[in-house]
């Protein structure tokens, strides 16, 4: 295992979770929320998805190096820390423009801006760690890995390997319906039936659509599956030995 490797993955590590921890912190906690300006559209929603999209690519980044520790072979863990890193800068930027451009809510907590500088320079750092990258991939994937190291587990793994489309659509409809569910325990919903049939199903179609969305095409990417194509001349190569 490189000692680059771990640096990667340690960065990413730090920089995903404390970019969530932040984020969370600032929209419960009362006193830190008085003084957030990026609670709001659109920043909000760039922190929303900014933090899932640092949290995936730290897991990602993780499973490469367990990956490269077990087969002896690089990985491509700098595709998971380099989308780390650049969401991470991306939602400090849009934290930064939303307290100073924003209305003013007074002097601001000086947590606010340490959380907000810190996210600009771990991010920084992560995309100039990561931004030379890997030399291209074996044809591997960590569906194939996975399904190598696990063998009961090998059929399911190489269908969503080679389906990605399909698999795609599954988890963006359990992403989405795990959403509107969680906002609904933790934030409450409208009080009327049709304002929760209607809230559950904008942010189970807007969950859904990023999460599809980041699975064919950042997933193909950071080696997580093979991508679309993969599972045409999967389906080519069966009809043509029938």
């Amino acid at each position: 295992m490189r000692p680059i490797s771990l640096l990667r993955v340690a960065l990413a590590t730090v920089s995903g979770a404390g970019a969530w921890v932040f984020f969370d912190q600032a929209k419960h906690n009362p006193a830190l929320a008085a003084s957030a300006g990026f609670l709001d559209d659109p920043y909000d929603a760039v922190g929303s998805f900014g933090i899932q999209c640092g949290a995936v690519g730290a897991c990602i980044a993780l499973l490469w190096l367990i990956a490269e520790w077990r087969t002896r072979q690089r990985g491509l863990e700098s595709r998971g820390a380099l989308l780390t890193g650049a969401t991470s800068a991306i939602v400090g930027v849009a934290d930064l423009v939303a307290q100073t451009a924003g209305p003013s809510r007074g002097p601001g907590n000086v947590w606010i801006w340490l959380g907000i500088v810190g996210l600009i320079v771990l991010g920084g750092v992560g995309v100039a760690l990561n931004v030379r990258g890997e030399p291209p991939g074996r044809g591997l994937s960590l569906l194939r890995l996975a399904g190598a190291a696990n063998g009961g587990w090998r059929p399911l793994f190489g269908w969503v390997d080679t389906h990605a489309l399909l698999s795609g659509l599954g988890l963006a409809l359990a992403s989405g319906l795990a959403l509107a569910i969680s906002h609904q325990l933790l934030e409450g919903g409208p009080d009327t039936f049709g304002d929760l049939l209607i809230l559950s199903a904008v942010l189970i179609a807007g969950e859904g659509a990023f999460v599809a969305a980041a699975w064919l095409v950042l997933g193909q990417w950071l080696g997580i599956h093979q991508g679309v194509r993969a599972g045409r001349g999967s389906q080519k190569h069966q009809g043509e030995e029938r």
